[in-house]
């Protein structure tokens, strides 16, 4: 049997259906599977496609194509919440017999999502005198995000780690939060 050099293309990020931004980081990586001797495949460039029927643009490497990366942006005209086709492409030759090496292309499918979350804090009252100590505080409002969606509503109370809201609705529309609070002035953050 013939021993044939060969190599393998790979987007390690961003992941397929994973949300990306306006301009985002495509990661990925060319393992060289094969070596008999004399043969050596050489890796000629990598590049990388936003979207279908757009410019291959050349990736850039420091470690001999060993991983890669390419910044870039999907195709005008993409809205919010559409799926956006990242494909790489790999040119290497096999030395001594200088021929091409055909390595398939990847893809990963990605989707734009360029709104920011969005979170609310019902009206309270910032200033209180309660009866007794500690002063027991329910915290509500409203999380939104139109791309991504709400996976967690996290506050942090002074400098003490964040830590996860409540979400009563299970879907993060409303969120709340009851606190027992010291005599004190107190920051909270959302």
């Amino acid at each position: 049997g013939v021993i044939m050099a060969g190599a393998t293309l790979r987007i390690t990020r961003p992941l397929t259906n994973a949300f990306v931004d306006g301009t985002f980081e495509v990661r990925g990586s060319v393992t060289v599977d094969e070596n008999p001797p004399p043969q050596r495949v050489i890796i000629d460039k990598v590049e990388v496609q936003f979207g279908e029927n757009t410019p291959k643009l050349p990736a850039e490497t420091t470690n001999d194509w060993k991983t890669w990366k390419r910044s870039g942006s999907p195709p005008n005209g993409t809205r919010d919440g559409q799926s956006i086709k990242i494909t790489a492409f790999v040119t290497a030759h096999v030395v001594p017999n200088g021929g091409p090496l055909s390595i398939p292309p990847v893809s990963v499918v990605v989707k734009l999502d360029t709104t920011k979350p969005n979170i609310t804090i019902d009206d309270y009252e910032s200033d209180v005198t309660p009866p007794s100590l500690p002063y027991h505080v329910t915290l509500s409002g409203t999380a939104q995000d139109l791309g991504s969606g709400v996976s967690n509503v996290r506050y942090q109370l002074g400098d003490a780690a964040p830590l996860a809201a409540d979400n009563p609705l299970g879907n993060w529309s409303r969120w709340e939060k009851t606190f027992d609070l010291p005599a004190d002035e107190h920051l909270i953050q959302f």
